[in-house]
């Protein structure tokens, strides 16, 4: 519920202040990356750079482009260290766009990974512990009808 009161408030926040969260944002998850995964370790160490080179998202032409060849020749090191990484299961994704990608995720993750349906009929959601995924699943409705109505 705290990441729908945070978006319900931002999203009339101006271009420039939502700007300026994504930046701060994108730092802390730069410096998480860079202290606690050893591919973005080695990876910004080989290119002579550290978490406070990468400030905005003007920056991130700095780093390439992660590749699904490239978490299939760095899985093990993709992986975030920490007390949670023990608890990480091995899956892949479907072989429907090509070869399956591995990767680890949550024991949670794994439990809640079905679809369920939503009040609402053209979104569907993925339940993963404290949060939600949200996506469109058939095109919006032309007409705005009340919740209630919407499940009947």
């Amino acid at each position: 519920m705290k990441c729908l009161a945070e978006l319900e408030e931002t999203q009339w926040w101006p271009p420039e202040r939502i700007e300026q969260l994504q930046s701060e944002r994108l730092r802390q998850l730069v410096e998480y990356a860079y202290d606690r995964v050893p591919y973005y370790r080695r990876l910004m160490d080989e290119r002579g750079l550290r978490p406070h080179d990468i400030q905005s998202a003007a920056d991130l032409p700095k780093l390439p482009i992660l590749t699904k060849d490239i978490i299939r020749d760095n899985l093990e090191e993709t992986c975030s260290e920490g007390p949670l990484r023990n608890r990480l299961v091995p899956g892949q994704t479907s072989e429907s766009a090509g070869s399956p990608l591995p990767f680890y995720g949550s024991i949670d993750e794994q439990r809640c990974h079905g679809h369920r349906q939503t009040p609402l009929p053209h979104l569907e959601y993925q339940s993963c512990g404290r949060c939600r995924h949200y996506w469109r699943s058939s095109p919006a409705p032309t007409q705005s009808r009340s919740l209630a109505s919407r499940s009947n």
